[in-house]
């Protein structure tokens, strides 16, 4: 009789502790859960700000509204200027740090943030280097870059084009190619075509010239890297 109380109580203790295990697990869960929600949301309170409080009304063609750049690098320096594409929710500010890695989670005020922010390659010049490289994070909430995907799988058609607002500049690029490389590939500051091989290319442009724009996101597993190229195709200077 001692034996079997000794095992029930055996058997009730382990069947308490997977109770009290199973809990903490929930807990942390849920905590992880909504503080991604938290997040998540801040994220997207921050920037639709931004575009309330630093958009310049273009009196001639209200469809030409544009962000100042040059008030917007008050609060951080560290803006480049701000990528939109038409049809997407890509519309946001483009920093640069030091490194590759500082804005991974950080957003422009610094803070940490999951969704981190847009940025340029720490190596580029502005966007006058051959190829100016922008990465950004695919999140599941189609935030930041995750809407790369709707490009690379051609739901936007076969003319997409990017609008970059610099502190004196709006920039036009033109899509012509995109495809998936490993995520351990380094981009190279230099597009030419002994590169890249545009025969495959789904898009209407399919040239290389001097000023390249390559947008650079991770897929949906994590195990390859969205590449998007676009040429420049028009620049215009603004009045501020």
């Amino acid at each position: 009789m001692a034996k079997l109380k000794l095992k029930k109580e055996y058997k009730l203790f382990i069947l308490n502790f997977i109770l009290i295990l199973l809990i903490i697990i929930f807990i942390l869960s849920s905590y992880n859960y909504f503080h991604n929600l938290f997040e998540d949301k801040k994220n997207n309170n921050l920037y639709q700000e931004i575009i309330n409080d630093y958009t310049i009304i273009n009196e001639i063609d209200n469809s030409n509204d544009y962000i100042d750049i040059k008030k917007l690098k008050e609060v951080n320096s560290d803006v480049k200027g701000w990528i939109s594409i038409t049809n997407t929710n890509i519309n946001y500010p483009i920093l640069q740090g030091s490194n590759n890695n500082y804005y991974l989670n950080r957003d422009i005020n610094k803070e940490y943030n999951r969704n981190g922010s847009i940025f340029m390659d720490y190596r580029n010049h502005e966007f006058n280097d051959n190829n100016t490289i922008i990465y950004g994070h695919n999140m599941n909430t189609d935030a930041m870059f995750s809407d790369l995907i709707k490009i690379i799988n051609g739901n936007l058609g076969n003319k997409v084009s990017i609008k970059i607002t610099t502190i004196d500049k709006e920039i036009t690029y033109d899509i012509y190619k995109t495809y998936l490389v490993s995520p351990t590939d380094e981009l190279p500051l230099d597009i030419n075509k002994n590169n890249y091989d545009l025969s495959s290319s789904n898009y209407i442009y399919n040239k290389i010239e001097d000023k390249t724009l390559t947008l650079s996101t991770c897929n949906n597993n994590g195990k390859k890297r969205i590449i998007v190229h676009a040429i420049k195709s028009q620049e215009k200077n603004l009045v501020n």
